[in-house]
């Protein structure tokens, strides 16, 4: 994998990004805004428009 870093670029961890989106989906204390526009974009709540 050391092949494919690019020269200056950071090392990301991206076991700890998955951590993080983790936590921001799972806490909607993080941006209550969008954790209302990702419920209102459920497919439970979306109704036709008949």
């Amino acid at each position: 994998m050391e092949g494919l870093m690019i020269p200056g670029m950071k090392n990301i961890d991206y076991t700890k990004t998955a951590d993080n989106v983790l936590e921001f989906l799972t806490n909607n204390l993080y941006y209550p805004r969008m954790y209302r526009i990702y419920t209102q974009a459920n497919p439970e709540h979306l109704q036709s428009p008949s």
